[in-house]
C-alpha cells in the first residue's frame, strides 16, 4: 500500500507539472498586449477603458471615447469615498 501511494504521489506531481508547462511558457515568453482593460465604473455608471498611450501614460476613457479625468469623478457624490488620483 505504501508503494502504491508513493507511485500515485509521483504520478500526480508529474501530471501537475506537465499541466503547468504551457502557463509557465506563456508567463515568461509572451509579450504584453496593448489592448485596453475594460471595467464597469459605478462612479460614472458606465463601462470605462483603461489603456496606455505614448507620451500620456495611463489613459481612462468611456466607451464613447471621451477622456475621463478627475473632474468627471468629482461631480459624483461618491467621490468623497475615493482617493484623489489624477493621471
Amino acid at each position: 500500500m505504501r508503494r502504491f501511494s508513493t507511485i500515485l504521489l509521483y504520478v500526480t506531481i508529474a501530471f501537475l507539472l506537465l499541466w503547468q508547462l504551457p502557463w509557465c511558457y506563456n508567463f515568461f515568453v509572451v509579450k504584453p498586449e496593448k489592448t485596453p482593460f475594460t471595467l464597469y465604473s459605478f462612479v460614472i455608471g458606465d463601462f470605462a477603458q483603461m489603456g496606455q498611450e505614448e507620451g500620456k501614460g495611463s489613459v481612462r476613457r468611456d466607451l464613447a471615447g471621451k477622456h475621463l479625468f478627475g473632474s468627471c469623478f468629482r461631480q459624483h457624490p461618491a467621490y468623497v469615498l475615493l482617493p484623489p488620483v489624477d493621471v
